[in-house]
Formats: structure tokens, C-alpha cells, sequence
């Protein structure tokens, strides 16, 4: 008996030192070492992304909705987005329109100018009490890029950059009621300089989120410019340039390689704390390896063999990412997180391009309506300018009898959803065969 004591009281004592050792290792983050593979995507992450001249859209979205006086603008701008609004707070300025009072204007661009023309007085009711701020969205057309990068200071996960909805709204709005006084010049005038904006970000920003929506409102504003040129053909017919904001995306529009490098700068500027208030039971996160992991996702955005892998939906090629048996010994919370946050970034990859295809259909269908007098429907159809996805698109009815341009079936992927684009008719549509 006194020999299992023993036999056991050593076992206790080699597991002490072992879990002791562990514990060290870990808490001080000696290990897991970066592999080669972790250190490469670390190091195509920090890479310097393309430098824009003019203002972050991310903080002139804060500044508009704020008093403040022009001559402060370059000193915020230089803040950089994060934390902006509780530091303008602190400073003694006040917000001109809080969130929860932001007007919808439809659920989409076209809703909304269908709800504008049907009770312009209520929509007149809306913008005068958001005038103030609509007023400074010139201001916001102006900024050239959006990051979340251009700022010293610290970084909270639960404080994320401003939304772009606001804009979304308040532009649409503000110019569908022009259309509806029937001032078309100055509504396709403001709806184009909405478009050129957000075709801007689409290409000039480091943040997922920021391309993304930049991508849907240039298409919301293409759905109303839609609208109008439907209703006032000759009036308000979209200048070349406008157009220009409709072209599918480019190759590099399309990438997804610097949205990521934004995220991995987001992700590595967070402070991970222990929560005070609970008990240490175990090492926190290793920092240096979260980082590492984050990175290693974020990387694969940027291998055109794996995009294409993705496109083609080739499963075995991109499966998820997994901790190696050390990394989960020696960085268990890091390696936690990191299988819960790998997000399927596969899907946006998807979106962007189906994005690029719904451009490219609002572009003809621009073109289609505002064709000359004495040309035939189907004509402007067969006319429509070309494109890399010219070839998806087809004319269609729908049940009231109305022409619309679609897309082929299979065009888009998962649940993206297209709305078919209203067509200016003058008589019945052949519909081609898939």
C-alpha cells in the first residue's frame, strides 16, 4: 500500500511540474513557433497598401454629422476613424442627427422613388428634418478612400467604424425628391455623383465591410438612375461618365487581397484583456500567434489559385484552415477563437462577383431606356453595350406584361438576390431560350 502511495504521490508530482511547464510556456507565449507559412502571410498582410490622396470616407462620415467648423476638419481627418465619436463628444460637439432618427427611404433605391412620387409631401417632411446633414454630403462624394487604418489610436472590437447607411438613405432621398419637383438635371446629377462615389471605394478601400457596401450602393444607385431615365427618357439621360460607375468590376476591383490586409491590420490592433472579474484559469490568448493564425486566413484571399478554387467550387482545395496538435497544446483560447472566427470568406468572393454582374446588367438596361426615338426594344437589346457579361443577360416579361432585363439562369451564386431591371417597352419581348 505504502508503495502505491508512493507510486502515486510521484505521479502527482511529475504531473505538477508538467502542468507547471506548461503553464509557463504557454502564459509566456514561448510557444507555438511561427511555422515559415505563418511569417509569409504575416508578411504579404503587412504590405503597404496603395496610398489615395484626399479624405477617409470613414471619417467624413463621422464629421458630417457633427458641428464641426471647417477650419477642425484636417485635425479630425488626421484622428482617424476609430473611437471618433466619443473623442468628438468629449471635445463639445454636437451630433446634428442621431442613428435612430435616420429616415428609410424604401427598401431599396427603387422603392424609393416609387414612395417619393407617391407622397412627395411626406418624403418633403423627412428631408427637412435631416436637411442639415444632407446638406454635407457633398463633403462625404468628396473622400477618395475609405480605412479603418489611418488612426493611433487603440482599437476596440466592440466600437467597429461607422456604417454607410446613412448616405445610402439620406443621398437617395434627397434626390428622388428633386426628380419629383421635376428638377431631373439636378437628380441624375446627384444620383451619378453617388454612383462615382461608391465605384470610388469599391476600389480604394481596406475594409471588407467598406467594399461590400460600397459595391451595393453604386448598384441602389444605378436601380434609381433606372428608374428616372425610365419615366423621363430624354431628360434624364446618364452623361459617359456616369456611366463609367456601372462597367463590370476589373480584375482588381474584384480581389478581395487588400480588403484583407485591412482586416488582418484591424484584427492586430485589438487589445485582448483578461476580464477582471473572472478567475485565471489559464493562459490567455498568445497575441503573436493569433495574429499568425488570422493572418494565414487572410492570405489565402490573396492567391489567385485559390480564388479560382473557390469559383470553380473545388471543396478539397479550400477547406478550412486547422491548428496544428502544438498550437492547440500551447495556445488553446487562440486556437479557439481562431476555428470559430475563420469566416467563410469563399462567399464573398461569390458576392463581389455577382455584384460586378449586376453592374454590368444596370449598364445595359441604362442604355436600353434611354435609346433615341424610332428605335424598337429589341433593338437597343441586341445594341447594348458590350462587356465581359453581356453574355448573361436576357430580356424577359414579367406577369403584368412588363419587359425586364434578367440574367441566365445559374449567373449568380448561394442566395444573392437580382431584381430584374424594368425596361422601357414598345412592344411584346421574344424571349430567347436559355
Amino acid at each position: 500500500m505504502r508503495t502505491l502511495a508512493n507510486w502515486l504521490g510521484g505521479l502527482a508530482s511529475v504531473a505538477i511540474v508538467l502542468f507547471g511547464a506548461w503553464y509557463l510556456i504557454a502564459s509566456q507565449g514561448w510557444l507555438p513557433r511561427l511555422s515559415d507559412e505563418q511569417k509569409a502571410a504575416i508578411a504579404l498582410m503587412e504590405q503597404p497598401l496603395p496610398s489615395s490622396d484626399g479624405d477617409n470616407a470613414l471619417v467624413t462620415l463621422e464629421l458630417i454629422h457633427y458641428d464641426v467648423p471647417d477650419a477642425d476638419w484636417a485635425k479630425w481627418q488626421a484622428y482617424g476613424s476609430s473611437g471618433l465619436q466619443k473623442a468628438l463628444d468629449a471635445a463639445g460637439y454636437h451630433r446634428l442627427l442621431k442613428s435612430a432618427d435616420i429616415p428609410n427611404c424604401g427598401s431599396d433605391s427603387r422603392a424609393c422613388l416609387e414612395e417619393v412620387l407617391d407622397d412627395p409631401l411626406a418624403a418633403r417632411e423627412k428631408q427637412t428634418r435631416v436637411a442639415k446633414v444632407i446638406a454635407r454630403l457633398p463633403k462625404l462624394y468628396r473622400a477618395t478612400y475609405a480605412s479603418a487604418r489611418q488612426s493611433s489610436q487603440k482599437l476596440d472590437w466592440l466600437e467597429p467604424p461607422a456604417a454607410f447607411t446613412t448616405p445610402g438613405h439620406l443621398g437617395g432621398l434627397d434626390a428622388a425628391l428633386d426628380f419629383a419637383d421635376g428638377d431631373v438635371e439636378s437628380a441624375v446629377g446627384k444620383v451619378c455623383r453617388q454612383a462615382t462615389f461608391w465605384r470610388g471605394l469599391i476600389s480604394h478601400s481596406d475594409m471588407l465591410i467598406a467594399q461590400l457596401v460600397a459595391a451595393r450602393y453604386t448598384i441602389r444607385a444605378g436601380e434609381m438612375l433606372n428608374g428616372m431615365v425610365m419615366r423621363e427618357p430624354l431628360r434624364a439621360t446618364p452623361s459617359a461618365d456616369c456611366l463609367e460607375a456601372f462597367v463590370s468590376l476589373s480584375a482588381g476591383e474584384r480581389s478581395l487581397c487588400n480588403a484583407m490586409r485591412g482586416e488582418h491590420a484591424f484584427f492586430t490592433a485589438i487589445e485582448f484583456e483578461n476580464d477582471a472579474d473572472q478567475p485565471l484559469l489559464g493562459p490567455g490568448i498568445n497575441k503573436a500567434h493569433a495574429n499568425a493564425l488570422f493572418a494565414s486566413a487572410n492570405a489565402r484571399l490573396c492567391d489567385d489559385d485559390y480564388v479560382q478554387a473557390i469559383r470553380s467550387d473545388n471543396q478539397e482545395a479550400i477547406k478550412p484552415l486547422t491548428c496544428s496538435w502544438t498550437e492547440k497544446l500551447f495556445d488553446p483560447a487562440g486556437c479557439s477563437l481562431f476555428q470559430m472566427g475563420q469566416a467563410a470568406y469563399s462567399d464573398y468572393i461569390h458576392r463581389v462577383d455577382d455584384y460586378s454582374a449586376n453592374l454590368s446588367a444596370i449598364r445595359s438596361a441604362l442604355a436600353i431606356n434611354s435609346r433615341t426615338s424610332g428605335v424598337t426594344l429589341m433593338s437597343a437589346f441586341q445594341q447594348r453595350p458590350d462587356g465581359d457579361l453581356r453574355e448573361q443577360q436576357r430580356m424577359d416579361t414579367q406577369d403584368d406584361g412588363f419587359a425586364v432585363l434578367t440574367l441566365a439562369t445559374g449567373s449568380f451564386h448561394h442566395s444573392y438576390r437580382f431584381e430584374p431591371l424594368p425596361l422601357r417597352g414598345d412592344e411584346s419581348v421574344e424571349v430567347p431560350a436559355e
